[in-house]
């Protein structure tokens, strides 16, 4: 197994030097990629908020980092954008399963990123997220 981050320059090594390995993407990696989707998909769907330095603030945090009336301010923001909210909790679900490290799994058991979620599988393939190929051993 060969851990890397997203570029293809790392995978083209990786392929070319270990050809039976496995290639992980570093979950670090992921989640950053997550993130950019996310600040990509909020300029998209409303673009005045995006400029709006304590909500780009609020929206870069994990949940759980979050005061209590930061909360409110988003989950209010929300309440006026359904559509970035509903994004926002989507991403926020996916990074929290990125971020779930003490799982114990099958040898070659791995997580596949799939449009609305995750699914396990025992094959080594990958999903696309992105144009990358991502797959996140457990």
């Amino acid at each position: 197994m060969v851990c890397i981050d997203l570029s293809e320059t790392y995978r083209s090594i990786a392929k070319r030097f270990f050809p039976n390995a496995l290639i992980v993407a570093d979950r670090f990696y992921v989640i950053r990629l997550v993130n950019q989707y996310l600040m990509e998909a909020w300029k998209q769907l409303e673009p005045v908020g995006r400029k709006h330095r304590g909500l780009i603030s609020l929206m870069r945090r994990k949940p759980s980092n979050l005061a209590p009336e930061q909360e409110v301010r988003l989950r209010d923001y929300f309440r006026e954008h359904p559509l970035v909210g509903a994004v926002y909790d989507k991403l926020q679900s996916l990074n929290a399963l990125l971020r779930f490290k003490h799982q114990k799994a099958e040898p070659h058991q791995s997580v596949h990123l799939r449009g609305g979620g995750a699914a396990s599988d025992t094959d080594a393939g990958a999903q696309e997220l992105g144009g990358h190929d991502v797959v996140l051993a457990r």
